[in-house]
């Protein structure tokens, strides 16, 4: 993997992102922690989704930077998230995509087995939950996704943790627990190599009697509810995510 210049702890603030002037009471708070493996990426590439959902559902967007691997491993990225919403005030709703998603649910985990208050809710788009699941077992799949790679998964799983920490939960959230969570909005692509991610959590946490909205649209790819504007399908994922902030803040600011 291509060494990356360090990134000290929370170096900037947290990026806010909100349509049109404040309103006159509280708004409802969403934090999103970007995609990249755990190791590239920034908040700088999610506004225009975070200004859309900022627009539909009357909300302020928080994008974070958090420490990145390799020079950063977990549980780095973690504690980063952890210290921002900490700082929070108001109903929050977590939020992340690809890698963002499993830090997300990380921190719902952690906040819950810490005993903090919890989120209002949490959604994840195409999220990365299991690090150790072999990417390889399911060719037609592999085939289908145009973005990901089981090899490039394999490089970041190993950059952020070692191997045998990855049955750990605050790692790979899927193997967690998922009782006792907030509300959970998950979508996913069918097309994409972490659909498995999302279906079983889907299926774990309900039965462990979480509520949980799960819809996945056929053929596409990884992340696409990123592209509102361009895709008729990211238009309807913004929508129900927006529906989704809309529910679980109500009557809570």
């Amino acid at each position: 993997m291509t060494a990356r210049r360090s990134r000290p702890r929370l170096r900037l603030p947290p990026a806010v992102v909100r349509a049109g002037a404040p309103p006159p009471v509280q708004q409802p708070t969403v934090v999103h922690f970007h995609g990249g493996g755990y190791c590239i990426g920034s908040a700088r590439t999610i506004r225009g989704w975070a200004a859309h959902l900022s627009a539909q559902a009357g909300c302020r967007v928080v994008l974070p930077e958090y420490r990145l691997a390799p020079e950063h491993p977990y549980p780095a990225g973690l504690q980063d998230a952890l210290a921002v919403t900490a700082a929070l005030e108001g109903p929050v709703v977590l939020s992340g995509d690809s890698a963002g998603g499993g830090l997300a649910l990380a921190l719902v985990l952690s906040m819950r087995d810490q005993g903090q208050g919890m989120p209002a809710g949490c959604i994840l788009l195409s999220p990365w939950l299991d690090l150790g699941r072999d990417r390889r077992g399911d060719p037609g799949l592999v085939r289908r996704d145009v973005l990901l790679t089981p090899d490039w998964l394999d490089a970041c799983a190993h950059a952020y943790a070692a191997p045998e920490a990855w049955a750990d939960p605050s790692v790979s959230p899927l193997l967690a627990v998922h009782s006792g969570l907030p509300p959970l909005l998950i979508q996913a692509g069918t097309s994409e190599l972490l659909a498995p991610d999302a279906e079983l959590l889907a299926a774990s946490a309900s039965a462990a009697g979480t509520d949980v909205t799960y819809t996945r649209w056929p053929r596409m790819w990884h992340d696409f509810m990123l592209q509102p504007g361009l895709l008729a399908a990211a238009d309807s994922a913004l929508a129900q995510a927006a529906w989704f902030v809309g529910t679980v803040t109500a009557g809570l600011a």
